[in-house]
């Protein structure tokens, strides 16, 4: 059993290289083998907060390096980010139905565990006194949604406006704005 696991890590080791090898042919592979670990680089026993640690470390490494583009860099990680998600999440199908049919209920690797559980998942909606407090709390959402829409149409410090239901006229004032930086990518 220890040898099929030991193969099965050796060919996903190969196909992982393979892959990432013609994926990046183009995209000067050096660079990027110096900037991605293989399978297998990171040491077992380390914990979750030493593998941050590590990436923050790498991270600082990689941006204060002047030979790499760092735009492509970015965009190159995040094709990784998605191709590893996918890979993961596949993964995961295959390792639960081998831990269903092995009797399975835990599995330890270096300095991590992973456990297979059975949660329940309950189907409220059956329940109409469940089903009339969701309704209203979508109304109540839709609400605050129209009430962001019109905060953010006021130009300068308020707005008046009538509230129909007195007649008064009341000032609104114009929400706070922060302004965050980011980074749209579209593959």
């Amino acid at each position: 059993m220890g040898s099929k696991k030991l193969t099965l890590g050796i060919y996903l080791n190969i196909f992982v290289f393979l892959f990432l090898r013609k994926q990046y042919q183009n995209f000067n592979e050096n660079m990027m083998s110096k900037i991605v670990k293989v399978i297998g680089e990171i040491d077992a026993k380390l914990s979750k907060q030493e593998i941050i640690a590590l990436g923050k470390e790498n991270a600082l490494e990689i941006s204060a390096n002047v030979q790499y583009d760092m735009f492509k860099v970015y965009i190159e990680l995040k094709r990784y980010e998605l191709y590893l998600k996918t890979l993961v999440d596949e993964i995961k199908i295959v390792i639960i139905e081998k831990a269903k049919e092995d009797g399975k209920k835990d599995f330890e690797y270096g300095s991590t565990k992973i456990q297979f559980t059975t949660r329940r998942k309950f189907d409220y909606s059956v329940d109409e006194e469940w089903s009339k407090i969701t309704d209203e709390m979508n109304i109540i959402k839709e609400d605050k949604s129209a009430r962001e829409k019109l905060l953010k149409s006021i130009e300068g410090d308020f707005k008046e406006i009538l509230d129909e239901e007195t007649g008064e006229v009341i000032k609104v004032y114009a929400p706070a704005v922060e302004l965050i930086e980011g980074v749209v990518l579209r593959l």
